[in-house]
């Protein structure tokens, strides 16, 4: 008999199918109602199966090399299905995968006393490794059964126990971890292993591991509710707890009454998408000092403030620097105050120049306010300035880079020739697209265009399109 981990598994070759005595061989078509019930089950094509007397044969199609007859068929192998035909063949005894690269073919042989090595194992590594889903995980999980089974022939005894096979088959929901055997459930070495590979066991784990810092830092990585169940211990630990806000800022609901009141601690909840901002004490709320920190590190915060907090100049700058929501949430005195629009500005990254589009019209004819919002957009600001400011040639031709702020350029702009000869220059042929419908009929400047990037014709006027002369210079259209 050959047990691991207290499961059987059969490591004799089964006996050759007699096709005198099954003379259809593997025939019956039952097994395609098992496939069509299977959660990848469009991935099947059909099923057989054979009953015999100590076991069942199983002969099941992939959709996608199905009878010599889909796309995949004759295909070379991924690495992965190379890996996998060789690790299926050596364990199921008695398989025959040598039709799968042709006809997408699996035969192999079940006993009915296997608990380990069911048809569902080896049809689930299929399913995976065929929808490119954990693939890695699925060949790990099969070398280790591999392993243990190895193991297994080298030792004396019917049953061994194997920590791998076993973690796969708690990760995989074979084995409850409360039917595993005592001595498995208070080693500390498997138990940290199990919690590494399989974070949910730590709810199920004895209490003296819950109160392990290692054990409890492995888990509180991978769900907020962890630290829910850790000790009193681990909850008042501020480096387990540190661990456990920056992966889930709502694990600080569960952290000591002492780190909830933490600004370190409370910062670094900020960082994720479900924070821990709400479990905060309400004294932290209206601190001026800590929401300047707050806001430094998570400006969108700032909306959630009071108005007396949200009037604080200071911190509706960190906010609006920050990015254009932060502008928005600002009180209307200060979005339409010149010097704190040019401040907020100054140190923005290059979108936020475009919070000129919410201030008031009369600012948008400011060209201190435009030339920096331009600056900061890469042009883009363009769009939101006043439509005087838009066709002005002379304030339009200061800019560094023309071509990015073209496009939102007054009509007196876009159909002056010399602008768009200028933006050529620059290489940006785009604007073409942008220039009146005068210029892109131009045969001239449609010229010019293709000598630098031959698709350009694409952007010309339609009536340019075959134009012999512009295809003869190399333009394409595209």
């Amino acid at each position: 008999m050959t047990y691991i981990n207290d499961k059987y598994t059969e490591i004799n070759s089964p006996k050759k199918l007699d096709y005198d005595e099954h003379v259809d061989g593997i025939c019956d078509p039952k097994f395609d109602d098992y496939l069509l019930n299977r959660n990848y089950a469009h991935i099947w094509e059909n099923g057989y199966q054979l009953e015999v007397e100590d076991g069942c044969w199983y002969e099941a199609y992939l959709k996608d090399r199905a009878h010599g007859s889909a796309p995949k068929s004759e295909e070379n192998l991924s690495t992965e299905e190379q890996e996998l035909i060789q690790l299926i063949s050596s364990l199921y005894k008695g398989s025959d995968l040598g039709y799968f690269s042709d006809q997408g073919q699996i035969t192999f042989y079940v006993s009915d006393k296997e608990e380990l090595l069911d048809e569902d194992l080896l049809l689930s590594s299929f399913e995976k490794i065929n929808i490119k889903d954990l693939s890695s995980d699925v060949l790990a999980r099969l070398k280790n059964l591999q392993i243990a089974i190895d193991k297994h022939k080298n030792n004396d005894n019917d049953s061994i126990q194997d920590h791998s096979v076993l973690i796969d088959q708690i990760a995989n929901s074979e084995i409850e971890f409360h039917e595993i055997n005592e001595e498995d459930k208070n080693n500390r070495e498997f138990i940290l292993e199990l919690v590494k590979a399989h974070h949910f066991s730590f709810m199920h784990i004895p209490d003296k591991f819950k109160d392990d810092k290692e054990i409890t830092l492995n888990a509180v990585t991978g769900s907020a509710y962890h630290l829910e169940v850790a000790s009193d211990a681990m909850k008042s630990d501020k480096e387990v707890v540190l661990v456990a806000v920056r992966a889930f800022g709502s694990s600080l609901e569960y952290a000591s009454e002492e780190l909830k009141n933490d600004r370190e601690v409370i910062l670094a909840s900020l960082g994720d998408a479900y924070s821990g901002f709400d479990h905060a004490p309400d004294e932290l709320k209206s601190d001026r000092e800590f929401f300047l920190s707050v806001i430094k590190k998570a400006p969108s915060y700032y909306k959630y403030l009071s108005l007396e907090l949200k009037s604080d100049r200071e911190i509706a700058l960190l906010a609006a620097r920050n990015s254009v929501n932060g502008f928005l949430d600002a009180p209307e005195e200060f979005k339409s105050d010149k010097d704190f629009i040019i401040e907020a500005l100054q140190p923005s990254d290059n979108l936020n120049g475009r919070l000129i589009e919410f201030i008031p019209d009369g600012l948008k004819e400011d060209r201190e306010i435009v030339s920096m919002a331009l600056k900061k957009s890469n042009g883009g600001a363009f769009e939101f300035a006043s439509e005087e400011l838009r066709n002005d040639k002379e304030y339009f031709l200061q800019m560094p880079l023309l071509g990015l702020a073209y496009q939102y350029a007054g009509e007196g702009i876009k159909s002056d020739k010399e602008i768009l000869l200028r933006i050529f220059e620059e290489g940006n042929i785009h604007s073409l697209e942008y220039a009146s419908n005068e210029l892109r009929a131009d045969k001239e400047i449609v010229m010019k265009a293709i000598g630098i990037q031959p698709w350009a014709l694409t952007l010309a006027d339609e009536k340019l399109h075959n134009d012999e002369d512009l295809i003869a210079a190399g333009g394409i259209v595209e």
